[in-house]
């Protein structure tokens, strides 16, 4: 309403250089309009030009370096003054040069007439006024100047009086102006307290209180709905919303915030999405509890609420109930920020290993009882490649003689590995079977197998060797009678050189 409500004023001297002022009247939530103005106290002098001349009336009057009164008198020329003798009332001066611009004359028959002087007769008159005082010296201030007819060729001599008086002026000047709003300053992030239930692993309680001290940081915005808290904070401290805001706690908080994650957060951003859990403060404290699932990690961060906006958030705590076996305790901890990157895999093997054992992937052969056959047989039997029906992967464990089905094998059944922390009774269960599968190797292309014949010659051919090496020769593979037919590992049959031979 720019109505004035109050003055204040300070006085100041120069071993001043700040003033601090405290206006303890002002509301909360108000906007007051501050003017700051210097109050001068200024000492002048006024000066007044006086030229006394006397009439044969005997009347006086003041030449001052204003326009004249003389109204619309008769203009008359300087000679023609000179000739008839007018009496001069006023001479009008420069007030910068001092020279005469015009005078004010009286007519023998009581009128008035004005002589406008040229630039010459003003020369003359302002010299001729100079070489009177040169000679004289010095100018008397009287109150009475020398009474002459009118100026001009005659002797006129003309004393001016000065009066000069003291003013004492008070100036009030604009110094500063500035719109201030009145506001608290946003709190301090909260200090917290988890407290565990005792024999509880679903339930935890966190403590909030007041927190201390004053802090200057730019606002860590969390929610779409912070943008408005925040301009406002920053509108009453006279900033943007990018500068560092100052946060302390000068009132009471009204509210405190908890915000609550499952999953590790990255950023305050991760917490947007959070349901907020509010409670009132009594005094500088606040209480809140919540239900939780047990040994399952949770991410706090917390925030302060008064009338001066929202505060930053806390650093991030890890927290959860831990319970066993062995009993409950509450595993919490602070931890710190950063980018999730994605690590290389770590493999399990050094630590668990899932395979068959020994016996069960271990090739067999029903056929032959290798412990009780004669040399010349196993000779025979190793000399030659079984067929695919001829062995089986795994010795018998508990075998049916009658329907020939073994149990005790593991391939192609289902198993559950399920493996159990001590510490936490947390599980994983990994589900696997076990396959088998015979394959007959393909004949390879011709060009491989002939790369691999040359180098076995050059191998022979290097050692002295005149036959090829046992390693070339794979075995037989016939209908175990009838003629032996070489073949190497790839399936060609060759000559007893190595060489492939054609069938």
């Amino acid at each position: 309403t720019n109505q004035i409500i109050q003055d204040f004023y300070f006085s100041d001297s120069g071993e001043i250089e700040e003033i601090n002022f405290i206006d303890t009247q002002v509301l909360t939530g108000k906007k007051y309009i501050y003017r700051v103005n210097a109050v001068n106290f200024v000492i002048s002098t006024e000066y007044t030009y006086r030229l006394p001349n006397t009439t044969p009336s005997g009347e006086t009057r003041v030449a001052q370096t204003a326009a004249s009164n003389a109204g619309d008198s008769i203009l008359v020329t300087k000679e023609e003054a000179d000739e008839n003798q007018y009496t001069v009332i006023e001479i009008i001066y420069d007030q910068f040069d001092g020279t005469p611009i015009k005078a004010t004359v009286r007519k023998p028959d009581g009128t008035i007439a004005v002589i406008e002087y040229t630039e010459e007769e003003a020369a003359e008159l302002l010299q001729e006024k100079e070489s009177e005082i040169n000679s004289d010296g010095k100018q008397e201030n009287k109150e009475e100047g020398t009474n002459s007819p009118i100026p001009g060729p005659t002797a006129l001599k003309t004393k001016v009086t000065v009066l000069a008086n003291t003013r004492f002026n008070i100036i009030e000047t604009p110094f500063f102006e500035k719109t201030i709003s009145v506001f608290d300053k946003p709190p301090m992030f909260p200090q917290v307290t988890f407290l565990p239930y005792q024999g509880k692993a679903d339930r935890i309680s966190i403590l909030f209180q007041s927190n201390g001290g004053s802090v200057k940081e730019k606002v860590e915005r969390i929610k779409e709905s912070d943008r408005e808290i925040h301009n406002f904070m920053a509108e009453n401290q006279g900033k943007e919303i990018t500068d560092e805001l100052v946060f302390g706690n000068d009132s009471l908080p009204t509210q405190f915030e908890a915000l609550v994650l499952d999953y590790l957060p990255t950023s305050y951003e991760d917490f947007k999405d959070s349901a907020p859990l509010r409670t009132n403060a009594t005094g500088k404290t606040g209480f809140l509890s919540f239900f939780i699932e047990p040994n399952k990690q949770y991410y706090f961060c917390f925030r302060a609420i008064d009338e001066g906006g929202i505060s930053n958030p806390t650093e991030v705590f890890r927290a959860r109930m831990v319970s066993y076996s062995n009993g409950i305790f509450l595993d919490m901890e602070a931890i710190e920020l950063r980018d999730f990157k994605v690590r290389d895999p770590m493999t399990f093997q050094k630590l668990l290993k899932i395979e068959p054992a020994f016996r069960q992937r271990n090739l067999s052969f029903p056929n032959i009882d290798l412990d009780n056959t004669s040399p010349e047989e196993l000779a025979t039997f190793y000399s030659m490649a079984p067929g695919l029906d001829e062995f089986e992967i795994g010795h018998s464990i508990d075998r049916n003689p009658l329907t020939g089905a073994d149990p005790g094998k593991v391939w192609d059944k289902n198993f559950k590995l399920r493996i159990k922390s001590k510490t936490t009774s947390k599980k994983i269960d990994i589900n696997f079977k076990f396959k088998k599968e015979k394959k007959l190797v393909s004949k390879p292309q011709k060009e491989v197998v002939k790369e691999i014949m040359k180098l076995q010659k050059e191998i022979r051919k290097a050692t002295g060797q005149k036959e090829a090496p046992a390693a070339a020769v794979i075995g037989t593979v016939s209908g175990r009678s009838g003629p032996v037919i070489r073949r190497d590992q790839y399936g060609n049959a060759i000559d007893e050189a190595g060489n492939i031979v054609p069938e």
